[in-house]
């Protein structure tokens, strides 16, 4: 189940998506999308899961929405699946500049599912 809310911020259109985008709710998105006008930048702090049909929407709207769509709070599931794919020109992620071992999420069961910008810390015990 995908969940889509639409804000005005400053001058750009805010998409926040909630839950999963995958081939059943993709082109709901897509249709969400292309009501929409200006810059776009999409809240990816309450995706939990995203697959190629998703994506391929977001690289769409990219191309609709003055070249470029700003993905804020991406996890690094979705940052690995832009850079992989090739789509860092039209689909670009801010928010979340450092890199996370996503190994951390592998052993913690999380892959795929992690919410916002997770960044793991070494802590030494005495």
């Amino acid at each position: 189940m995908a969940g889509i809310a639409v804000a005005h911020v400053n001058g750009r259109t805010l998409v926040r998506l909630v839950g999963e985008i995958d081939l059943a709710s993709a082109p709901r998105l897509d249709e969400a999308l292309q009501l929409l006008d200006g810059p776009l930048t999409v809240d990816c702090s309450q995706l939990d899961f995203i697959d190629a049909a998703g994506l391929g929407v977001l690289a769409k709207a990219s191309q609709e929405h003055e070249g470029v769509v700003i993905l804020r709070n991406a996890s690094p599931f979705l940052r690995k699946l832009v850079r992989v794919a090739g789509l860092e020109t039209g689909l670009r992620v801010d928010g979340c500049e450092r890199e996370t071992d996503l190994s951390h999420y592998a052993r913690n069961g999380r892959m795929g599912r992690t919410r916002g910008c997770m960044t793991t810390s070494s802590t030494n015990a005495s």
